[in-house]
């Protein structure tokens, strides 16, 4: 955790030297299996020294592998069926979006009432004597 050098906000930090994780990901994978295949597209991106976009520094070789799992079979009593949970929209996501919903019928309450009495808003009165 960390704080963006662009946005100031809180968010994830990354080890600039990407292709070491993404090795290690895939050298995990593959060790001691051998029904899954490994190709690797060589300079899918170009090789760079930069920033991502939340500021931290990254390098990498451009190199994308693709690991095909199709041929692995789940362990014997292993349960592979899909969670209900991943249906379920969190509840930080319907918060928000109530509180969107909410802000657009106050603005619009807000619009409609100034054009309701926009006569009598821009209509001049003479000052009381």
């Amino acid at each position: 955790m960390g704080f963006s050098l662009f946005t100031l906000q809180i968010t994830h930090k990354i080890d600039a030297r990407t292709d070491v994780e993404r090795d290690h990901i895939v050298e995990s994978v593959t060790h001691g299996n051998a029904v899954v295949r490994l190709t690797t597209i060589r300079d899918f991106s170009t090789e760079y020294h930069a920033r991502n976009g939340g500021g931290d520094a990254i390098e990498t070789d451009g190199d994308l592998p693709v690991l095909d799992l199709r041929l692995v079979r789940p362990l014997a009593g292993f349960n592979a069926l899909p969670s209900d949970s991943r249906d379920a929209r969190p509840g930080a996501t319907i918060l928000g979006a109530v509180l969107v919903g909410g802000r657009a019928l106050v603005a619009g309450a807000l619009l409609v009432t100034l054009l309701l009495s926009w006569q009598e808003l821009t209509t001049e009165r003479a000052p009381k004597k």
